[in-house]
């Protein structure tokens, strides 16, 4: 032991008589450091050098696992793609149940930011980061296109809509029931003919056959059709003109309005100006307009587009299994 006491001493007393280093490490005076025999100077010298040591291993081991991190940030980052997607509130359902495969495809997320349409229509005027726009009409989306908001080559019908009559207490209430002018009911509901085509659909209706005078006072107007068909499935009021999609969704029974200007619901896609992803955006259009999405729709509750050029085509769209005439 005593050996390798001074052997060490060798090593230690240059380091302890230097003044820099008591300066630097140590912190101690000199009178105090001249006091102390070899082992207490060889005790402080190596619990600095333990201490600089520990630092040190933790300093780097930190280092090391921050820069471990930040790549696998980067690398996630830079493999997960994000659309997002403004939708009519009657489509969002099916634009998620349908999108599903184009996701796993392309290894993306899709995120549906559903509303009316008009509402949807005034976020992006004033700078909602949408890639697209769902739109339940025409209108909205040419607007847009109009103004510059949407790219004018992108915009495409993806789907044609349908209206029904809907009362949950009397589901077998059909629109020739209503149209008597023997039938009384105190409460209907609609979606905003403003806001929503799917009101402005139902407001045609009304008023084609004499009937929005007798209930414009008294209808609940719902900011969407969504709200609409929640406020008649409560029972909270006689019937309500909603979504043929909605009812197919619940699996009820489907009293289908026909409309003069089957149009009015012909909906429309466009990718946005401002598009982070536009060429993703572009393919998310094809996707939905390409042959197989589209004979898909009829079980939705939806006409595909090319059913305007074939209007026999029209009153046979809705599935059989749900329909009543």
């Amino acid at each position: 032991m005593q050996q390798f006491l001074t052997s060490t001493s060798k090593f230690i007393k240059p380091f302890l008589n230097k003044r820099d280093l008591r300066s630097r490490c140590c912190h101690l005076p000199a009178s105090f450091v001249h006091k102390l025999n070899l082992r207490q100077r060889r005790t402080i010298l190596f619990n600095v050098f333990g201490l600089f040591s520990f630092f040190s291993f933790n300093f780097f081991n930190l280092l090391g696992l921050f820069s471990l991190a930040a790549l696998s940030a980067s690398a996630y980052a830079q493999s997960e793609v994000v659309l997002r997607a403004a939708v009519a509130s009657n489509f969002a359902a099916s634009a998620k149940q349908l999108s599903a495969p184009f996701e796993k495809q392309y290894n993306l997320k899709i995120h549906w930011i559903s509303g009316a349409s008009g509402a949807l229509y005034q976020q992006i005027r004033h700078g909602a980061p949408f890639d697209l726009f769902f739109s339940a009409d025409r209108e909205h989306p040419e607007r847009l296109a109009d103004s510059g908001f949407i790219k004018q080559t992108t915009l495409a019908p993806y789907a044609i809509g349908q209206l029904a009559i809907y009362a949950a207490k009397n589901p077998a209430l059909t629109p020739q029931a209503i149209i008597n002018k023997d039938f009384v009911a105190k409460r209907i509901a609609i979606a905003n003919p403003v806001t929503a085509p799917y009101g402005k659909a139902a407001q045609a209706w009304l008023t084609e056959h004499e009937l929005w005078q007798q209930y414009r006072k008294s209808a609940i107007v719902g900011n969407n059709v969504n709200q609409t068909f929640q406020q008649t499935h409560s029972g909270a009021v006689d019937w309500g003109l909603v979504a043929v999609s909605q009812l197919v969704a619940h699996q009820l029974p489907v009293q289908q309005v026909t409309l003069t200007s089957p149009e009015m619901l012909t909906q429309y896609v466009g990718v946005l100006s401002a598009s982070k992803q536009p060429a993703l955006s572009s393919k998310l259009i094809a996707f939905f307009t390409h042959t197989e999405q589209q004979e898909k729709l009829a079980s939705l509750g939806y006409l595909p587009i090319d059913a305007l050029s074939n209007p026999a085509q029209l009153p046979q769209d809705i599935p059989s299994a749900i329909r009543h005439d």
